[in-house]
């Protein structure tokens, strides 16, 4: 009998007394420990986790000379992912680039931070291992922009998953009803109720540039179903487009093969229509 694999440990260490860091590490694969560490971090998150995942309003000098201890002893045995507040500068996160594998804003973390897990535990992409052998991909993904060059990414990236896209620069046009990226003008006053009438003739997708988390929660207040941040990892567009459209269904599914009727109420001819099942032995 073959030995059951060994579950790698994902460990998740952050503020849990704080909603959004809270929802960000339900967002991890089940089985996720998480740590209450809001402060400094202690020697106990530095265990024999596999993946840990490291949520941090602020980089300290504590926390970075703590990391290259562990980086010292463990080696690469660990894969560091990094989940970083509005208050990290961009100079931090190029400093602790040596210590980590990965660095994802929080405040569209609940959207991307597991595909990166995922990655970093070498799982298949969900795309590729759920997309049904031999299905028909003829969904048509609109992808809407004021952006030339962007519009053109978006729609390559579309037509390498498999997927139609029709392009527009915004929504006057009457893209057709269903999937939709939206590249959200969020400097114009009216762009959350442009979100929610977009809303319902389909799921949307919200590019934000400078994302946070109050763009974010208006983002989902008005109906997107999800937010990514601008620049764009297209890897993270193409996790979040697999979860929208297959789990609503979205994808159209291949012919199947009607089974012929069991034999007991197959109709022969000169029987009667209606099986007696008192006559049935």
């Amino acid at each position: 009998m073959d030995k059951p694999k060994h579950a790698p440990e994902v460990w998740f260490v952050g503020d849990l007394d704080d909603p959004w860091v809270v929802a960000i590490s339900e967002s991890l694969p089940s089985g996720t420990k998480r740590i209450h560490g809001p402060g400094d971090l202690p020697d106990s998150v530095f265990g024999d986790a596999e993946i840990l995942v490291l949520h941090r309003q602020v980089l300290t000098r504590h926390d970075s000379d703590r990391l290259r201890r562990f980086r010292a002893v463990s080696g690469s045995a660990t894969r560091i992912l990094l989940c970083h507040g509005p208050h990290v500068r961009y100079e931090d996160i190029g400093r602790w680039s040596e210590f980590v594998d990965g660095a994802i804003p929080e405040a569209t973390a609940v959207h991307t931070l597991a595909r990166h897990v995922r990655a970093a535990l070498g799982e298949p992409s969900p795309l590729t291992s759920r997309r049904p052998s031999g299905a028909n991909p003829k969904l048509g993904i609109a992808v809407v922009s004021a952006n030339f060059a962007l519009r053109q990414t978006l729609a390559d990236a579309v037509k390498l998953l498999g997927f139609r896209s029709s392009l527009a620069r915004d929504f006057s046009s009457g893209p057709p009803p269903g999937v939709a990226i939206w590249d959200v003008p969020w400097l114009e006053p009216d762009w959350s109720r442009e979100i929610a009438r977009r809303a319902e003739r389909g799921p949307l997708i919200a590019l934000l540039g400078f994302a946070d988390r109050a763009l974010v929660a208006e983002a989902h207040a008005q109906g997107a179903v999800a937010c990514l941040e601008l620049p764009l990892d297209l890897a993270d567009l193409a996790s979040v487009l697999d979860r929208v459209i297959y789990e609503s269904g979205l994808l159209m599914q291949p012919a199947h093969v009607v089974p012929p009727a069991p034999a007991l109420l197959r109709k022969k001819a000169g029987t009667p229509s209606v099986v007696d099942p008192q006559r049935v032995t």
